[in-house]
């Protein structure tokens, strides 16, 4: 050890000398004691008042004192002797004991040696000479300078009595001041002005007050010393017995780099958990709430402090925290994640299908220190699932109603047809009747695969610019004839409406659809309610009543309200399902709505149900709004006949019966008629014929060619023929987005003479 840590003989070494875990002993160059601690005393046998000023030789054992007085005499001359003296020592009360002393003599400022500062300390017996003896004053000065601290001792007059190689490594631009003896503030002037202290901000004066305040504040908290460089040291101050310091400094720069890193991964973590879209929770191993996030307090209507250092049952309901704690043990217990569902009452008071997903938080070993959990609002997943679901069930009903619909419409045409055409030369009465009882049920069945298709969005829309106040209005004697005299209607039309882009007679046959179930809502009688109202900027939103996939816009909204008995909650998510009803056998096919739904969603709108159970019903349909007008109605002055004509007709139809129907029917009302029983054999009679004014085919038929296809080549060799389509069915051939295509004019089957009449003379005048 340096020399120059070793205290003066001045000043109070009391203190200093119970820091310093030995013996010390300070003595003249003639071998008087001057200084002794209790320590050395304890070694020496005696009490250290009664060791002052006694020769140190009288002390040492006669057989080793010749070897003493040669020691001594070197030491006391200024020699160096790092080998130290081990020998017997004569204790107060006679008894012996073996001492190794260490000594370093120090010099004045003259060269001169002032004293000799002695280390005692006892040791085991050994040989003569002690030289396996490991020397204290090695051990100690080993011990304090393999330590990772910074150790300085200051004595009770604030200057330097003791400091290790590490304290210099730390400072090594105070290097030729940090010596024994020098002064508290002298150390902290020299590392100011050299800038080493960080806080140089403030004025000397300043500073120093501020590091004697920490210097003086003993035994308090650590106190942190930034460097320069950068550099981070946490000190503490001790005071000895006598009135001494002992400053130990901790390398803490990498510590505190580790400490800002995991702040800043924290932060970042609670920032990310705090923005997450659904809502997650940390639960430690007792099942109580670390974190909650933002959306986790939106959604339950509860703040963080609330839940935090809780567990489930002191904010839940009951039930709800039950599930909570059995979820959390199978994760905790399980020590896996698990994902489950279930219904939740929020915050907005309404019930969602939430799913949480839950996992352990383990340490590096495995050991599960808690449970942490994420939240995901899945309702509106889950209702577009169901509506996926009822769209594909819709889609397989849809395919199986297109194929029945082409043959069952072509039996219809036939039937209703043939029956139409007989009435007219019928004059029997009662035979009369029974034909009109025959034509009456071919129209159902005809109204029963049109609700087929309009459910299954099949049926071929030709929506135009419609008045829809002005179609309700013009609806009101059939409702009246329909609902009955129980039933109250009352309508209301905005003056301002819009002009709707709709099919007009499909809306008609949806509005009655409605006014029907309104009807048989209100058995004892009631008041049946038709609003027409615009609507702007109307966007579909999401819940179990609303309907539809149409985009949002400009509406024109149509609203039927009844007073009945309303919906039973249970029921209102199946209103819409193909042939689910409520009413008894015989009473209702279960279609009407879904036919409803079926229209709306075709046209590009929405479907609206609101009802309460014992307060009613409304259905509100949106029907996109037109960007043109609707036509003048003009209303017949006198019912017409049948118009006739003498132009050239080709009649395509690969049914045989409904071929010869249509044949009869255009031959009857004078019109020169050609026949083909397929796209092969028209394409033929199209090349031989000079003229043809008139094609009328199906669509749908065997041979390789449809009816689009007959039609583009009847155009290309007859410019200006007039083509019109007739189908029970057409599927794709003539729709766009389930719309007619622009310029194709379609006869929907089954049709009666009439139909075909006015069809075909219509587009005849137009050319």
């Amino acid at each position: 050890m340096d020399p120059r840590c070793l205290p003066p003989p001045s000043g109070d070494l009391h203190g200093l000398f119970d820091v310093v875990p030995a013996g010390l002993m300070a003595v003249s160059p003639t071998g008087r004691v001057l200084r002794v601690n209790a320590r050395a005393a304890a070694v020496l046998g005696s009490d250290p008042g009664l060791l002052l000023d006694k020769s140190i030789v009288d002390l040492v054992h006669p057989g080793d004192r010749d070897r003493w007085v040669s020691f001594w005499a070197g030491t006391s001359a200024g020699e160096a002797r790092d080998e130290g003296f081990v020998g017997r020592v004569t204790t107060e009360a006679g008894s012996h004991v073996h001492a190794h002393i260490a000594v370093s003599p120090v010099r004045g400022s003259d060269g001169i040696v002032e004293h000799v500062m002695a280390v005692v300390r006892e040791v085991s017996p050994v040989g003569g000479d002690g030289a396996d003896t490991v020397a204290w004053f090695t051990v100690f000065e080993d011990a304090i300078e393999s330590v990772s601290q910074t150790i300085i001792v200051y004595d009770r007059d604030d200057r330097i009595a003791l400091f290790n190689q590490r304290f210099l490594e730390w400072y090594p631009e105070l290097a030729d001041i940090i010596e024994v003896g020098t002064h508290f503030e002298d150390v902290i002037r020299t590392a100011y002005d050299r800038g080493l202290i960080r806080d140089a901000g403030d004025d000397i004066e300043t500073v120093v007050r501020n590091r004697e305040r920490d210097f003086r504040a003993i035994d308090g908290p650590p106190v942190r010393r930034f460097l320069a460089d950068g550099r981070v040291l946490q000190v503490t101050t001790h005071r000895t017995r006598g009135g001494g310091t002992v400053i130990v400094g901790t390398d803490v720069t990498t510590l505190l780099a580790q400490e800002a890193a995991l702040q800043r991964s924290e932060e970042q973590f609670r920032s990310i958990v705090a923005e997450l879209p659904m809502a997650f929770a940390l639960k430690d191993e007792a099942g109580r709430y670390v974190i909650v996030n933002r959306t986790f307090e939106e959604w339950y209507g509860l703040d963080s402090a609330e839940v935090v250092g809780k567990n489930a049952f002191d904010f839940y309901p009951q039930e709800l925290a039950q599930w909570a704690w059995d979820h959390y043990m199978s994760v905790f217990s399980g020590r896996q994640a698990i994902t489950e569902e279930r219904d939740v009452v929020l915050a907005d008071g309404k019930t969602h299908r939430m799913s949480f997903t839950s996992f352990p938080v383990s340490t590096s070993d495995g050991d599960v220190l808690g449970v942490g959990s994420l939240g995901f609002d899945v309702t509106a997943a889950r209702e577009t699932e169901a509506q996926l679901r009822q769209a594909q069930r819709m889609e397989v009903v849809g395919q199986l109603t297109g194929g029945v619909a082409h043959d069952f419409n072509n039996l219809l045409t036939i039937i209703s047809g043939s029956l139409e055409f007989a009435l007219r030369f019928v004059e029997n009465d009662r035979v009369r009747r029974l034909v009109g009882n025959s034509l009456k049920a071919a129209g159902t069945a005809a109204d029963l695969v049109r609700q087929l298709l309009a459910f299954a969005r099949r049926q071929p829309l030709d929506p135009k610019p419609v008045e829809v106040g002005d179609l309700v209005v013009s609806m009101l004697p059939l409702l009246e004839r329909t609902l009955g005299a129980h039933i109250t209607v009352d309508v209301e039309i905005a003056s301002d409406l819009w002009v709707a882009h709709v099919d007009a007679g499909q809306l008609e046959s949806a509005i009655l659809n409605l006014c029907l179930n309104a009807r048989d809502a209100m058995a004892p009688g009631g008041t049946l309610t038709i609003q027409a109202r615009n609507v702007p900027s109307y966007s579909r939103g999401a819940g179990d009543a609303e309907h539809g996939s149409g985009e949002p816009g400009d509406f024109v909204l149509v609203s039927v309200r009844d007073t009945g008995v309303g919906i039973r909650e249970e029921h209102r998510a199946r209103v819409i399902e193909p042939f689910f009803t409520t009413k008894g056998v015989g009473e209702g096919s279960g279609l009407g709505l879904s036919m409803v739904f079926g229209f709306v969603s075709q046209s590009g709108g929405h479907l609206e149900i609101d009802s309460e159970e014992g307060a009613g019903t409304t259905v509100h349909v949106y029907i996109p709004r037109s960007e043109g007008e609707a036509p003048r109605s003009r209303l017949p002055d006198a019912v017409e006949s049948l118009p006739h004509g003498g132009e050239t007709v080709l009649v395509v139809e690969d049914e045989p019966d409904v071929r010869e129907y249509a044949v009869e029917v255009l031959s009857d009302l004078g019109y020169r008629v050609l026949a083909a029983v397929d796209g092969v054999q028209a394409v033929g009679i199209l090349e031989a014929e000079a003229r043809i004014d008139v094609l009328f085919s199906d669509v749908v038929m065997p041979g390789g060619l449809s009816g689009r296809e007959v039609a583009d080549r009847a155009i290309l060799l007859h410019p200006g023929i007039a083509v019109l389509f007739a189908s029970g069915y057409s599927k794709d051939v003539l729709l766009d987005e389930g719309r007619l295509r622009p310029g194709v004019h379609l006869l929907s089957k089954p049709y009666g003479p009439g139909d075909v009449a006015r069809a075909i003379r219509t587009l005849l005048d137009a050319v």
